[in-house]
């Protein structure tokens, strides 16, 4: 088994596509997307096939054409596996010699950075939950329901303006997003239907907007990288991701991996320890730290939920398709929702069985579905 950190600098603004595409000449106006922005962190399943495309590449197994042998495809199936990872699928998947992928943060300055839980009260300069108390009013599956002291606490934004947290001496510091943003536009594009160029839509309704990321100087992707064949020895390299192909540097053990795991241990221990000193008594928390694909109950069950979904659709690649532009598809059938990195869920002592909604073997491994909570049992 060998494991090391991998870091991912873009070197030039990237775009991650998210399930909102262009589209337009729609009956209903309302419906037409013209302004689609960049997600800002690759997924989980982004970043797999990142790291399988880069392993083929590596061993020199890749071929641009996508044109393979049987005996060649046999050869990349012990590799990187030989199917798509799939939303639908809780038993574990093979991806060839990758045993597991952490989930991806952020670092800066030796220094690694999780999303600020959706509870912290926008009012702190550091992480501290908003204050909660039962509410014997309100019933949710015959519990008490937690409602928050003060309602101005709660940052009902999406986004924080102080949206990373890491640890300095045991107590949380604060910083804004290092994500910068620029709008490319997509000048003259023909538009068609049934295989024809249409004609009768106004040239202002073929601008598209796209808004791509980067990261501000310093800032770095990182995430852990197991694999279960020690003869591998991954070099640094050039890698694309996202629509586009957007180029990033892509570095092995810039940090060891004991400095990762001390750092991600101390971010865990020291989050639990700030809520379990507000927590009101019988109540549990848990944070996610990832994109989470969870059981639907983790809402319905729950008697606080600072958090949010978005959806995702299932991508498949057909290795075997001659036409690049068809080896790449959506299954609408696989649409499901995430749970977004940084949502927090408040549940009874007495519902043993929260965790499991979050747990998911198959997604954990590619880093999916990473959460911390004050459950200890």
């Amino acid at each position: 088994m060998k494991t090391c950190v991998v870091t991912l600098v873009p070197l030039e603004p990237y775009f991650f596509g998210s399930d909102k595409t262009f589209s337009f000449n729609k009956s209903d106006r309302t419906r037409n997307n013209y302004y689609i922005r960049s997600l800002e962190s690759p997924s989980p399943t982004t970043i797999l096939g990142m790291v399988r495309h880069e392993l083929l590449k590596q061993a020199g197994h890749y071929s641009p054409s996508f044109q393979y042998t049987e005996s060649q495809l046999a050869d990349n199936a012990r590799l990187i596996g030989k199917e798509s990872f799939s939303l639908a699928q809780s038993d574990m998947q093979s991806f060839g010699v990758i045993q597991s992928i952490s989930a991806v943060h952020l670092m800066h300055d030796g220094s690694i950075y999780w999303p600020i839980p959706g509870d912290h009260n926008k009012s702190d300069d550091s992480y501290a939950p908003i204050k909660l108390t039962n509410d014997n009013s309100v019933t949710f599956s015959s519990a008490a329901c937690l409602v928050p002291d003060d309602v101005n606490a709660v940052d009902h934004k999406k986004y924080s303006d102080k949206a990373l947290l890491c640890v300095d001496n045991n107590s949380t510091s604060l910083v804004s997003a290092p994500f910068r943003r620029s709008v490319k536009i997509g000048i003259g594009k023909n538009t068609y239907a049934n295989g024809r160029a249409s004609v009768d839509i106004e040239r202002k309704e073929m601008f598209f907007k796209k808004e791509y990321c980067t990261l501000r100087e310093g800032w770095k992707f990182i995430f852990m990288l197991t694999l279960n064949d020690d003869a591998i020895e991954l070099q640094d390299s050039i890698v694309t991701m996202g629509q586009g192909k957007s180029a990033f540097a892509f570095c092995v053990n810039e940090i060891s991996p004991q400095v990762y795991e001390e750092q991600t241990t101390a971010l865990a221990t020291t989050l639990t320890d700030i809520v379990r000193s507000n927590l009101p008594d019988g109540y549990e928390w848990y944070y996610v730290h990832s994109d989470t694909l969870a059981d639907q109950r983790v809402f319905s069950e729950a008697v606080y939920t600072a958090a949010y979904t978005m959806p995702i659709n299932q991508l498949v690649t057909d290795y075997r398709a001659s036409d690049y532009r068809h080896r790449l598809s959506k299954n609408y059938r696989g649409r499901r929702n995430v749970v977004c990195a940084g949502g927090c869920f408040y549940t009874t002592s007495s519902n043993h069985s929260f965790a499991q909604y979050l747990s998911n073997a198959n997604a954990q491994h590619i880093g999916f579905n990473a959460y911390i909570t004050t459950r200890e049992d």
